[in-house]
């Protein structure tokens, strides 16, 4: 724990605390060290999950993945908020560890998820190996650095029961700043949604997708070989939900109840226009014109977080 004290002074109290707020009040306040608090918070997030879980024996409704490199800052604040869900179906939690070199496997673990170790550097990658494990009926697939709603898995598993010609759904998406909402930031979030929705008018197969709040029925995953692609590793979410979307079966939940807030952290260090930008002339143009991503611009500009990345 020794290294999860200096990461956590520097880094964890901004967003992880903003994030847990939203949910309850703080009651570890009297614990002033930060490991100590970083401990209590992960043993009760690891009995709400527990409960969550339910009978170990039967097979959950719900698979939450979550791939995640070098995370310990943040990933408690997910794993936290998951175990907040309301009113929620039966959920394991599965955290894919990306051959990470911090804390980022102590504290899932601590915390009550199942937790699996996948050398190869790579979302796609990850993302796999933790479909291949899950168990779920339904796959939830999410970004270490975010936050769920309340009432995110309960949505997510009423969407899937009430449209059984569905087999995948986006969810709503919204970005925060590292210490809380910013003006910055929301505009983007509105900006997004507008460029969104104005693309979805060019072309059926522009779904307005978040690839952070993505699920998928398991079987349907299982048809496309799990469908996240390891030799992909810009959008390989977008890539992943195009299977769906050429066959007619990919939705949108629009249930607003049922979002993930994701940090901005990348945007705000890269820029928010330049993001934005690159992201419609490398991803969001190719996507609705041939469904091929051009990478090339958009690497140099918003390069990978996991170095020196292989594929399986």
């Amino acid at each position: 724990m020794g290294k999860l004290k200096e990461q956590a002074k520097k880094d964890f109290w901004s967003y992880t605390d903003f994030k847990h707020s939203v949910f309850s009040e703080d009651i570890f306040t009297e614990l002033t060290h930060p490991e100590l608090r970083i401990q209590k918070f992960a043993e009760t997030c690891a009995l709400n999950l527990k409960k969550l879980r339910g009978e170990p024996s039967v097979p959950p409704k719900i698979s939450v993945v979550i791939n995640a490199y070098n995370e310990a800052p943040s990933i408690l604040g997910l794993l936290y908020s998951f175990g907040m869900n309301e009113n929620a179906p039966t959920t394991e939690v599965i955290v894919v560890d990306n051959a990470s070199t911090d804390q980022t496997a102590y504290i899932s673990t601590l915390s009550g998820t199942r937790v699996i170790r996948h050398e190869i550097k790579g979302c796609a990658g990850a993302v796999r190996a933790g479909i291949f494990a899950a168990k779920g009926e339904i796959i939830l697939h999410t970004d270490a650095d975010g936050y769920s709603s309340p009432h995110l898995l309960r949505s997510v598993a009423d969407h899937f029961d009430n449209h059984s010609k569905i087999d995948a759904f986006f969810g709503p998406e919204k970005y925060v700043g590292e210490t809380g909402p910013s003006v910055k930031v929301e505009a983007y979030n509105i900006a997004k949604e507008i460029g969104h929705t104005l693309l979805s008018k060019l072309s059926y197969k522009h779904k307005k997708g978040n690839g952070r709040n993505f699920a998928a029925r398991r079987e349907a995953l299982m048809a496309f070989d799990g469908a996240f692609d390891s030799d992909i590793q810009i959008a390989e979410d977008l890539h992943a939900a195009l299977h769906f979307i050429n066959n007619g079966t990919m939705g949108i939940i629009r249930d607003q109840d049922a979002f993930i807030i994701t940090s901005a952290r990348r945007l705000e260090e890269v820029g928010f226009f330049v993001v934005a930008w690159q992201r419609l002339f490398s991803i969001d143009l190719p996507f609705i014109l041939g469904n091929n991503f051009k990478k090339g611009s958009f690497d140099k500009v918003f390069p990978a977080i996991r170095e020196n990345i292989s594929t399986d």
